[in-house]
């Protein structure tokens, strides 16, 4: 397969197309995940909430931290924190477990798609091209243990047992690698 290299002018758009993605997520964590995490700060007002609406308070907390990983944006740690507060530690942290595990499918499952149809010649083809646009080879290559390794496998689930750290975003890196869907729940879930 020949390999391909974009023009100028085709950096510039893609740059430009990143860009109003990333304000888009930027405009969805400001105006859906600000207040929903505001909401789930008032520990008091989130439990009361929750407490009034039995299974459907449930759901809701399962999809609200579904929409967290989901849009990598909204910070989840108050949404973790009311979840222990409002359902007690067990409950809460198999509820913010489910959410967090769905969500990190949710993206898996999208990045992987878009691999999977189409566009898996797209990323093979342009994926290092693109990256380029916003990286320089050089880094990149010091990276490419990121791509297939043992020590990739280590570095994800150190990520994903410190608190604090970027798992959401995490979870479109690993979309796509070579990792496969087992290794992928064992590392999100464990």
């Amino acid at each position: 397969m020949d390999k391909h290299v974009f023009t100028d002018k085709q950096k510039k758009l893609i740059a430009w197309a990143a860009i109003a993605i990333f304000l888009l997520l930027s405009a969805v964590g400001w105006f859906i995940g600000r207040p929903l995490v505001r909401f789930a700060s008032r520990p008091e007002e989130f439990r009361l909430w929750v407490d009034g609406h039995g299974l459907l308070g449930m759901a809701a907390y399962v999809g609200m931290v579904f929409l967290q990983v989901v849009v990598a944006v909204i910070p989840g740690e108050p949404l973790e924190i009311s979840g222990g507060y409002a359902f007690g530690a067990l409950r809460g942290s198999v509820l913010c477990l489910l959410g967090g595990v769905l969500g990190s499918v949710a993206v898996f499952a999208l990045v992987l798609m878009t691999r999977l149809f189409a566009p898996d010649r797209l990323v093979r083809r342009f994926g290092r091209e693109l990256v380029e646009i916003f990286f320089p080879r050089e880094k990149l290559e010091k990276l490419k243990f990121l791509q297939s390794s043992p020590k990739r496998d280590a570095l994800f689930w150190l990520i994903f047992t410190v608190p604090g750290t970027p798992k959401d975003l995490l979870c479109y890196f690993a979309g796509l690698t070579d990792l496969s869907w087992g290794k992928w729940l064992l590392l999100c879930t464990v």
